[in-house]
């Protein structure tokens, strides 16, 4: 399993959907990086995936790919896979969407981006070195995601 150094100024942001760092996802025989990424038809994260794979974004246009361009019903979202923090620092993260979005650490909520409409969050976060699980889940109620 390779994991991937984050640099000390890493913003992860949202943006309709839209996270930009270094993060670790593991596929069969290969570890690449991004996050193990699940696109549900219900806005619950349940029932069968009708999407999955490896994303090495989180981004309006792999959405649209993954979850069809005129995707307009309600669906959920949700991408996982691991952090690695080489320098103790706080870090800042920021969650901008068009509807509800949360970005977990360790199990911790950092950023809750809880309101529909248009919304951005940020959260300061001091981390030490080491590995975080990382959660993100998004749904969107069948407007333009």
């Amino acid at each position: 399993m390779a994991v991937v150094p984050v640099s000390r100024t890493t913003v992860i942001c949202l943006v309709a959907i839209l996270i930009v760092g270094c993060l670790l996802g593991v596929t069969a025989g290969a570890a690449r990086q991004g996050l193990v990424a699940r696109y549900y038809p219900t806005p619950e994260w349940t029932g069968d995936p009708v999407a999955a794979g490896l994303d090495d974004r989180v981004a309006t246009a792999v959405l649209a790919a993954r979850m069809g361009a005129g995707t307009s019903v309600d669906f959920s979202a949700r991408w996982q896979g691991f952090l690695r923090v080489d320098h103790p620092a706080e870090y800042q993260f920021t969650l901008v969407s068009n509807d509800v979005a949360w970005l977990s650490l360790d199990g911790r909520l950092r950023v809750n981006n809880g309101a529909y409409g248009s919304s951005h969050q940020t959260a300061s976060v001091p981390l030490e070195t080491g590995l975080y699980a990382v959660d993100l889940a998004f749904f969107s109620r069948g407007e333009d995601f």
